[in-house]
């Protein structure tokens, strides 16, 4: 039916190659053939070449050369029954979450570590400004001191004098 109407030019962006297939660009038209299109995902998915590429890597793959109605979703369906993807997918979790653990742990202990400096930076910097702060006071209570013997000196001079 869609043939007849791609013959009779109705639809312009198809077109029936040679070989009775019909085309849309350069992508293959897969017919309503479920085995059909589960040979063409086995051979994308098993052959050594792809060596079990994910859903969306899978995808991309085949529609560079065909199309059909759906094709998303059957490749995901696909994909979900295939057990050695499963494994993969549940071990890469695994290590995922492991690793994160140990993120994590690492995290805290160079966390606990940057606390640890700062709080010595922080006492540090406290004991400064507390000798600093004596260190004025002294000298401000020298210089005082030293005033009032400038005093007393300028007095015994003027009584004297």
């Amino acid at each position: 039916m869609i043939r007849l109407e791609v013959e009779n030019s109705t639809w312009m962006d198809y077109a029936v190659r040679e070989d009775r297939a019909l085309i849309t660009g350069t992508h293959l038209c897969v017919p309503k053939n479920e085995d059909l299109k589960r040979e063409i995902m086995e051979e994308a998915h098993c052959s050594a070449y792809s060596m079990h590429l994910g859903s969306t890597k899978m995808y991309w793959a085949l529609c560079e050369y065909y199309s059909w109605l759906h094709m998303k979703g059957d490749i995901a369906r696909y994909m979900s029954r295939c057990l050695i993807c499963q494994q993969a997918r549940r071990a890469l979790i695994l290590q995922r979450r492991n690793g994160a653990v140990a993120a994590g742990a690492e995290l805290k202990s160079s966390a606990r570590q940057i606390l640890k400096v700062v709080t010595e930076k922080k006492k540090a910097l406290a004991e400064r400004k507390l000798v600093r702060a004596k260190w004025q006071a002294d000298i401000n209570s020298g210089d005082i001191a030293w005033r009032k013997i400038t005093c007393l000196i300028w007095r015994m001079f003027s009584e004297g004098v």
